[in-house]
């Protein structure tokens, strides 16, 4: 008989299982709940309060600390890829794994956030629960939606501050260009 939680892994399409040898591998740790507690519930769903974009799921829960609520996935979607916004997710990350310590879970919980590829972030999560630390890393694609843009002649220039600029588009788009890459930042 296993024990546990069936054990989750980041693949570029969401979250997988792993089976080897017709068996499901299982976890015992809390590296199944942190993975929920980052990419669980619906992406569109910011976390705060009064969100109509709540997952379905969350629906018949009574207790919120038990709601799969993810500012981190959402903010994975809708940041554009800079690194002055992984201190936003960073942040994110903390929020959505805080239930550790609110339910005594936990006595610490610390993230760290990078980009270790193109479109890429590498969250590292490490929670101390009953003296002892659990280290996880979720690697996830960055699915923000932004897009490569070709900048015209028609657009008026925000700011620039090399090797950053923004742009402010006559259909009302706001528009970072980073390291020569644009990121529609704002869409009217």
């Amino acid at each position: 008989m296993q024990q546990g939680d069936v054990s989750l892994n980041q693949t570029p399409d969401g979250g997988e299982i792993t089976v080897e040898g017709g068996v499901v591998r299982m976890s015992g740790g809390l590296e199944t709940a942190a993975y929920l507690s980052l990419f669980g519930g619906n992406f569109q769903d910011d976390g705060r309060d009064g969100n109509s974009d709540n997952w379905w799921g969350n629906l018949s829960e009574t207790n919120a600390v038990r709601q799969y609520r993810s500012e981190t996935q959402n903010l994975l979607k809708s940041l554009p890829l800079t690194s002055s916004n992984l201190r936003l997710i960073e942040d994110a990350v903390t929020r959505d794994l805080s239930w550790f310590l609110a339910q005594d879970i936990a006595s610490s919980v610390r993230a760290s956030v990078s980009i270790p590829s193109l479109n890429t972030v590498q969250i590292d999560v490490s929670i101390e629960a009953v003296g002892e630390e659990k280290a996880f890393q979720f690697v996830e694609n960055w699915k923000s939606n932004s897009t490569e843009l070709d900048i015209s002649d028609d657009i008026g220039v925000v700011s620039v501050d090399a090797p950053v600029a923004s742009f402010l588009l006559e259909d009302g788009s706001f528009i970072l260009l980073e390291d020569g890459v644009g990121h529609v930042l704002l869409e009217t």
